[in-house]
């Protein structure tokens, strides 16, 4: 890439007197030939001597400062290359890391999906895209108890719960983990074009368990309503 070419250089006061002692034909020319120096490079011819001693001394002064100048230039572009260079390796490395997570719920789809197949060998073909159609409830805190079960809802376009199902993960992650997860499954069926889930709830639940994610029932309680309903209700020590 070709260097910009300087448009202006600098003149210091410090030259002043030399310049003041000049005719006033040779500052004119001096003028001159130092223009055309920083323009293109070009040395003055027919200068008187005077002339000529004043051009030296000038142009040794711009000689320093276009040196200046190109080092402090190409430091910049150095500085520009070695910052592109590494946001290109985090880039690299966040895509990377995108691909690794990708290829883990990948797997984890797989053995998912191989467990709802086993599970449900005789169910119809057709069937398998439904995401746990009969309404069953699978959250941990009723397994098996029937006073859960009720029809699932969608959560985004391919994630189904039951609302009770949704309301426990709440209880256990809170609102902006759950949402956060379940939008995850989402884009990644989406993104990979896989079915969705039979049981969506225990997938989420084993994601969140592999990321160590902390429920929030880990934390103490400082609900002081809550506290004294516990006390209310809690057997009397004799």
């Amino acid at each position: 890439m070709a260097k910009a070419k300087r448009n202006s250089f600098i003149m210091y006061l410090d030259m002043l007197p030399a310049i003041e002692s000049l005719p006033v034909d040779d500052i004119g020319h001096l003028f001159l030939a130092i223009m055309h120096y920083a323009d293109d490079g070009t040395m003055p011819e027919g200068l008187s001597p005077a002339c000529n001693m004043a051009f030296s001394f000038l142009k040794g002064q711009m000689d320093r400062d276009k040196a200046k100048y190109e080092c402090t230039c190409e430091k910049r572009a150095e500085a520009i290359r070695k910052r592109y260079s590494d946001n290109s390796n985090n880039n690299s490395t966040i895509a990377t890391n995108e691909y690794n997570s990708s290829n883990r719920i990948q797997m984890n789809s797989n053995v998912t999906d191989n467990k709802d197949n086993n599970n449900n060998t005789n169910n119809n073909t057709n069937n398998n895209t439904n995401n746990n159609t009969n309404g069953n409830c699978y959250c941990v805190c009723n397994k098996g108890d029937d006073t859960h079960t009720h029809t699932t809802k969608k959560y985004g376009e391919y994630v189904n719960l039951t609302e009770h199902e949704y309301n426990c993960l709440v209880d256990m992650y809170g609102d902006a983990v759950t949402n956060q997860y379940i939008a995850r499954m989402n884009m990644y069926i989406e993104s990979k074009g896989v079915k969705p889930y039979r049981d969506s709830y225990s997938t989420l639940i084993k994601w969140l368990t592999e990321d160590d994610a902390k429920p929030i029932g880990d934390k103490p309680s400082y609900d002081l309503d809550a506290i004294m309903e516990h006390a209310k209700n809690a057997p009397l020590i004799p």
